[in-house]
């Protein structure tokens, strides 16, 4: 069984098809994905809430569109959240240490409170932290 945790951008690629070679990586990864029993996908709640935010703002997207958009990622990702005795500290120390930015710092610590290694993202700066492995969408 294969666990990975899906990144932000790997969701609005597939959403908004605006990085037309990355969109077809995101939809065929996503794809081959969900037909391989051996696989689950998972993501939390801070992704969902950034996706939501760069639909709406970014993209200008209406509440009921991008409702539908985030709705669909639900169907076939399962959610991984913090739980009360989440290391936000950790957060915040990783972030600079890392020089990353505060997401990237957040899915890393979620990863790592649930025991995943891979996350499948385009953003390279998860390939700063030693103890998780990047890999994108193929």
């Amino acid at each position: 069984m294969t666990t990975l945790f899906v990144d932000t951008n790997v969701f609005l690629r597939f959403l908004t098809d605006d990085h037309p070679q990355q969109a077809q990586k995101a939809r065929d990864f996503l794809e081959t994905a969900i037909e391989t029993p051996e696989t689950t996908l998972v993501t939390s709640d801070a992704v969902v809430m950034e996706l939501v935010y760069t639909l709406r703002s970014y993209y200008g997207r209406s509440q009921s569109e991008t409702e539908k958009k985030v709705m669909t990622i639900l169907e076939f990702c399962l959610m991984v959240s913090p739980v009360t005795d989440f290391d936000w500290q950790g957060v915040f120390q990783g972030e600079p240490k890392k020089n990353v930015d505060f997401m990237d710092a957040l899915n890393y610590r979620i990863m790592k409170q649930e025991g995943l290694e891979t996350i499948v993202s385009f953003d390279t700066d998860y390939d700063r932290f030693e103890d998780i492995t990047r890999q994108e969408p193929e």
